[in-house]
């Protein structure tokens, strides 16, 4: 489908083969919008934003912008390549197994997992980590907290494994 735009020459706006289908190839200033049932903005990419909203016109971010109602709260410029934004109660859920682990992981070039905030179903300890993935601390199913000790249950100095700092090697 051509379409001319603001006076210009006629371009290619949508394109479709057997394996795909490309909107606005040529990389004009041009929104495209998906409206549901009750939202005229359910799939928004702004073209000359270049960012993508869910719920709303992407007002908000670097990236993606998923907005079911406005908080008026602003974002960090350094911080905005994913936004979820409620005027009410907001939050991002990760959904495993119940004997697996649901992760947020962060990754460089110098490898995968180099920090990470896991979640163990199978145990219910939350875990971190850092520098190569290794897990750094832990709190366990009971609350206990070790830091360089995952097993916190098995140090018991004045009756109390609340909190373990340290392996118990030094």
């Amino acid at each position: 489908i051509y379409v001319a735009h603001a006076g210009t020459k006629a371009r290619s706006r949508i394109e479709m083969d057997s394996t795909e289908m490309v909107i606005n190839e040529g990389g004009a200033d041009l929104d495209f919008r998906v409206e549901s049932d009750g939202n005229a903005n359910m799939l928004v990419v702004n073209g000359g934003d270049n960012r993508v909203g869910i719920g709303a016109d992407p007002d908000l971010g670097a990236g993606l912008h998923i907005k079911l109602s406005d908080s008026g709260a602003s974002v960090s410029g350094t911080y905005d390549t994913l936004i979820v934004e409620e005027s009410g109660h907001s939050g991002i859920q990760i959904l495993s197994g119940t004997s697996s682990t649901g992760l947020l992981g962060f990754n460089d070039s110098g490898g995968v997992l180099r920090g990470f905030i896991a979640y163990n179903h199978s145990t219910n300890n939350m875990e971190f980590g850092g520098n190569t993935g290794a897990e750094r601390m832990r709190i366990d199913s009971s609350g206990n907290v070790g830091i360089g000790n995952s097993t916190m249950s098995s140090f018991s100095f004045a009756a109390t494994t609340r909190l373990v700092v340290g392996d118990g090697s030094g």
